[in-house]
């Protein structure tokens, strides 16, 4: 029996040693884990903000919204942290480039002291429609109306007032809902063929090559496109007091909305009427006209306000046409 009891004793000796031991190296290997798990979250986060610094730096990475872009960095001011992702920078260049620009004199400047700086040289993102702040704009001085001489000699004039205007049908002028108090004149609508075709490429072409130095609008080129409106011939006549009040040649519904640019030829001699000036105003700004010479295209942007006084002797003619742009 004591035998048996020291035997006993050497057993449980024996396990308890075991157990120490299998506590320590649990104890061991929980540690081992857990400084595992720290020193991959710390590699992580260095690793993490290394590449943001190199991609903020040096250009790495590329634009979640167009893969094939590579983002650069900021050319204007690469010590200064601009308030715009890098792709913003791609995106203008890329822009420029399409447009072949010659160089960029933006700056990056801060608006105020509570302000993060801004780059004018990233306002040209085309994936945004946020509304943003561009030098141009403030600049802008194109003209107001831009008169394009002799775009119909005496003799095309003749024949328009004589051989043309027998083909044509005159009806009124505006749609029978407008109060007579602000539109009273007649209308003929001139085909775009055969012997009035020409007086369609004549203009398109005076007016898109004007454009191109004035303007700038984005306009179609085709003689044919729908966005070449049709042309008419208008006809204000004393003996109806024809007149066209103050307004705007560019509307808010369907496709009068996306005019850009208003054309007009008078078509007959000042001395044959009397009134039916063609006035513009900007606001309250009224810009004098005076009378307007026939054969002479006056182009402006279809946003002007303007208006044809009353014509009290004898009758006006003059060609009117609108184009279109889809941007």
């Amino acid at each position: 029996m004591p035998k048996s009891s020291k035997s006993n004793a050497s057993d449980d000796e024996h396990s308890s040693s075991t157990a120490n031991d299998d506590g320590k190296l649990v104890c061991v290997l929980n540690f081992s884990f857990l400084r595992g798990v720290l020193i991959g979250l710390a590699l992580g986060v260095f690793l993490s903000v290394a590449f943001v610094g190199l991609s903020t730096s040096a250009g790495g990475g590329s634009c979640p919204r167009c893969p094939d872009v590579n983002i650069p960095p900021c050319p204007a001011c690469p010590a200064v942290s601009c308030n715009y992702p890098e792709a913003e920078v791609a995106h203008a260049q890329q822009q420029e480039a399409t447009l072949g620009a010659q160089g960029s004199t933006d700056t990056c400047a801060t608006q105020t002291s509570t302000e993060a700086p801004l780059c004018t040289h990233l306002l040209n993102d085309p994936h945004t429609d946020l509304m943003k702040h561009e030098e141009a704009i403030e600049q802008y001085n194109a003209p107001r109306i831009y008169p394009v001489p002799g775009i119909l000699s005496l003799e095309e004039i003749n024949w328009l007032l004589s051989v043309g205007m027998q083909a044509l049908t005159f009806d009124k002028g505006m749609n029978a809902s407008v109060n007579e108090t602000i539109a009273n004149y007649q209308r003929a609508k001139i085909p775009r063929s055969g012997d009035f075709l020409w007086l369609y490429e004549r203009i398109h072409k005076s007016t898109v090559l004007t454009n191109d130095v004035q303007w700038q609008f984005r306009l179609p080129r085709n003689l044919y496109s729908e966005l070449l409106e049709s042309m008419y011939l208008n006809k204000y006549d004393a003996s109806i007091n024809a007149h066209y009040d103050w307004h705007s040649d560019i509307g808010v519904i369907k496709s009068v909305a996306k005019r850009r640019l208003s054309m007009y030829v008078p078509v007959n001699a000042l001395e044959s009427y009397e009134g039916g000036d063609f006035e513009l105003r900007a606001g309250v700004e009224q810009i004098a006209t005076s009378r307007v010479q026939p054969g002479v295209l006056y182009i402006t942007p279809s946003y002007m306000q303007k208006r044809v006084t009353p014509v009290t002797k004898g009758v006006r003619y003059e060609l009117e046409m609108h184009i279109q742009s889809d941007v």
